[in-house]
């Protein structure tokens, strides 16, 4: 196994893609993928998930239980964010969400003050009527539902979460309703595709994206009340 390099990628900086372009190794990119553009000549076969309609997903859930003013919050740094609010900006136009009454936040958990742009977000939830909310990560949708119940918020009550990836999302109390990638099915296609990449190095570039699951839990009702003061 030595004689091939698996590239977790964390961004597209142009020193990573610089470098990659003249690595000796076969490259597989796991939750990433780089297109040949300008100038950057190579291409690399990559397995990611399928972010976008793993928002959709969420969306589709809560539309079936009847929400209509659905909202997302998301971490501000990561690599998913962008797809993610692709799915759902998608999603909610094809779901017919009313846009005047359709938001999206960030939230940085690591900042100096994550439960401000929290109260903020519940501030806008109640002056907008939302009555359900996709936030990634599982640690944003902790803390969401931690502080929401604090402010006598009840979940799902006042407000259905659903979790985008499953880590912690079973730990909560209540559970919380999760998308979840499937991380270990996409571990082992990089695999099988560096495999393949070293058995024929001038086989067609893959880009391979996989589907990931909805875990229907506790945190997801139909909508029984407007959000509390």
């Amino acid at each position: 196994l030595e004689d091939y390099l698996f590239c977790f990628a964390i961004g597209h900086s142009g020193r990573l893609l610089e470098r990659l372009q003249f690595a000796d190794l076969p490259v597989i990119l796991a939750e990433r993928s780089i297109r040949a553009l300008g100038a950057n000549g190579r291409s690399f076969d990559s397995v990611r998930t399928d972010h976008a309609t793993g928002a959709a997903m969420a969306l589709r859930h809560l539309a079936e239980l009847g929400h209509e003013r659905v909202t997302m919050l998301c971490d501000p740094f990561s690599p998913t964010r962008p797809l993610l609010e692709e799915g759902f900006s998608r999603a909610s136009a094809e779901l017919g969400f009313d846009a005047e009454h359709t938001h999206t936040g960030t939230i940085d958990t690591h900042g100096s003050s994550p439960f401000d742009a929290i109260d903020a977000f519940l501030d806008r939830c109640r002056e907008h009527g939302t009555t359900a909310a996709l936030i990634h990560s599982d640690e944003a949708a902790l803390l969401m539902l931690h502080h929401a119940q604090r402010r006598g918020w009840s979940v799902p009550r006042d407000l259905s979460i659903v979790s985008y990836d499953d880590e912690l999302s079973e730990l909560a109390h209540p559970p919380l309703t999760a998308v979840a990638p499937p991380k270990q099915a996409l571990g082992e296609r990089a695999v099988l595709l560096a495999l393949r990449r070293l058995q024929d190095p001038e086989a067609p570039i893959e880009r391979v994206e996989l589907l990931p699951s909805m875990r229907i839990r506790s945190s997801t009702s139909a909508p029984i009340s407007p959000p509390a003061p």
